[in-house]
């Protein structure tokens, strides 16, 4: 698989949490008078005047589902943003492009979870070499206080650990893909039956360390399974 590129044509998003938290106050302030800007400039022949917020918010939900989208609707204007924050349309969010330093922290991701007001419903890292103390940091943040599915896929950086640290944090996640972590055995999969009994699908293709050990323990604490992919796990069967 390519690498993922950390390079953006908008904003990045550390970017603007990080204007977002300096300058919250004098935003506030600034916003009414745009708010008010926009409705003399635009009047009733301006389109996106015409819509109500609970329209806007349904377009803005179903396109800003991944970063580039999300810093460019940020961008549009006072309206938007205040929308974005307050209604939810942040609750699915794709993080696969943030950049991840040579120790494996991820300095973006902390100020990227400031963004949703409401928490997280899924989060993407796919590919992302995060460490098992970034993901720790992220997963604690409120905004995942809530997840419902995590994706993790090819995260070839991330230890057996990993499988406490998302035990510990996820009580409520119904779906992870963890294809490719070929770290994760036995002992991850019981910290994940443990600590994730709602899980209902589990992807672990490519997890060599999983055999038929860990596979009763998540029969055993996950009692909703439905899915369960382990293609590659030659110690299963």
């Amino acid at each position: 698989p390519t690498e993922p590129t950390s390079r953006c044509s908008t904003p990045s998003p550390t970017q603007w949490a990080l204007a977002e938290r300096a300058e919250r106050a004098k935003r506030r302030e600034a916003e009414a008078a745009a708010g008010a800007a926009d409705d003399d400039a635009g009047g009733s022949d301006c389109p996106i005047a015409a819509l109500s917020d609970d329209l806007l918010t349904l377009v803005l939900g179903r396109a800003c589902d991944d970063l580039r989208s999300v810093c460019a609707m940020l961008g549009t204007c006072a309206r938007w943003r205040a929308l974005l924050r307050s209604a939810g349309a942040l609750e699915l969010l794709d993080a696969s492009s943030i950049h991840i330093g040579a120790d494996g922290r991820a300095p973006a991701l902390a100020e990227l979870l400031e963004l949703p007001d409401r928490g997280l419903r899924a989060l993407s890292l796919v590919q992302l070499r995060i460490s098992d103390g970034a993901l720790r940091h992220a997963l604690a943040h409120d905004a995942c206080a809530g997840l419902r599915a995590l994706d993790l896929s090819l995260c070839t950086a991330l230890s057996a650990s990993a499988g406490a640290v998302i035990g510990a944090h996820c009580r409520a996640l119904l779906a992870l893909n963890a294809s490719g972590v070929a770290s994760l055995g036995d002992a991850s999969v019981r910290c994940l039956a443990e600590g994730c009994p709602e899980l209902q699908i589990l992807c672990l293709n490519g997890c060599d360390g999983v055999s038929d050990l860990g596979l009763r323990a998540l029969a055993a604490g996950c009692a909703g399974l439905r899915a369960l992919h382990v293609f590659g796990c030659a110690r299963v069967g």
